[in-house]
Order: structure tokens, then C-alpha cells, then sequence
């Protein structure tokens, strides 16, 4: 992964999932740095503690 993209959902290296049914959670990124951030309803990003493992791409 060379960029940032915009994913349904993320499985992380602890086995918690974040995903568009959290709630709160409007849009979720997946960096290539292996880091997740969340947008709420408000425009606020979120950086989540722990990596990525495994994610669910969106085809738009």
C-alpha cells in the first residue's frame, strides 16, 4: 500500500475490528504506516492505538 484509503472496516493486530457500524464512526483509513484513524460525524479524525492486520476495500 503506497497511499492512504478510505476502507468499510479494519481488523486490527489485537483482533478488535473498526468498522462504519462503530458507533460514531462515519469513515475509516487505513495508512500505509499500518495506523487506523475514524471521522465522526463531526469532521473529527481519530487515531486508534495498534496496527492493521487485515481490512475490507471499498470498490467505488
Amino acid at each position: 500500500m503506497r497511499r492512504a484509503i478510505k476502507v468499510w472496516g479494519a481488523i486490527m493486530k489485537d483482533g478488535s475490528q473498526i468498522t462504519e457500524d462503530t458507533e460514531g464512526v462515519v469513515s475509516v483509513t487505513c495508512h500505509p504506516d499500518h495506523s487506523v484513524t475514524t471521522m465522526d460525524q463531526n469532521n473529527q479524525k481519530t487515531k486508534w492505538d495498534g496496527e492493521w492486520v487485515s481490512y475490507n476495500p471499498r470498490y467505488n
